[in-house]
């Protein structure tokens, strides 16, 4: 096991492939206390755009580490609102872990969805399903009325770019809620669960929502 110094020294090598190694490493042992240090080479790491995958990863990070001193940061990735960008779907995610007070709370969710676009969209909602997080009813139909028909939405579904269906993590995270409440939106995703060609069905979302119809959270079945 290296010592948090290694791990430091690691942070700091010349390869981003190296850098990224000491990231995932403070991420999956949840090294909270290394935090500002993380967050230091991070403001460094953001100054070269050829260096997505290892930004991607700190971000990751400041989520799982629930790192708050990193939220600004995290919502200028947000506020780009580039339309398909891993980084900004996995700020968005970021930012809402970080953001809120509990598991209950999706403020931070309805404060990125009231603007954002596919990518920004996907990650808050991902933080939904991925957490099982657990809005008021009011907030659930909230968030059905919102995302009902975001397969209509240009640009946020389609086969041609293999662009997912953003509507599956609430699906997912209903498996968890109460299925009188949340019945109606799991079907009408199932029956609309067809590619932006019309022809091709979406059978992962497909799966998703007759998992969450028996209670069962699929949480496998996100792929963004």
């Amino acid at each position: 096991m290296k010592s948090d110094q290694e791990i430091l020294e690691t942070l700091k090598a010349n390869k981003t492939s190296i850098r990224r190694k000491a990231v995932k490493k403070i991420a999956k042992e949840k090294l909270v206390h290394l935090g500002d240090a993380l967050y230091d080479a991070f403001l460094e790491e953001i100054k070269d755009e050829r260096t997505a995958e290892t930004q991607e990863e700190m971000v990751i990070a400041f989520g799982i580490l629930n790192y708050k001193k990193a939220k600004q940061e995290l919502k200028k990735i947000c506020n780009r609102n580039y339309l398909f960008n891993l980084l900004t779907t996995e700020a968005a995610q970021a930012y809402v872990r970080v953001s809120r007070k509990d598991l209950k709370d999706v403020k931070p969710v309805f404060e990125l969805i009231e603007f954002g676009n596919y990518a920004v969209t996907s990650g808050a909602l991902g933080a939904i399903a991925r957490d099982r997080m657990m809005p008021s009813n009011k907030e659930i139909k909230r968030l059905f009325e919102f995302a009902k028909d975001l397969n209509l939405k240009e640009g946020y579904y389609g086969w041609e770019r293999g662009v997912s269906d953003p509507r599956i993590n609430l699906v997912i995270a209903a498996s968890q809620w109460d299925l009188d409440l949340c019945k109606d939106f799991i079907l009408h995703c199932k029956n609309t669960a067809v590619w932006k060609d019309k022809v091709n069905k979406d059978f992962n979302l497909i799966k998703a929502c007759e998992n969450s119809l028996l209670g069962k959270h699929s949480l496998k079945l996100i792929y963004y």
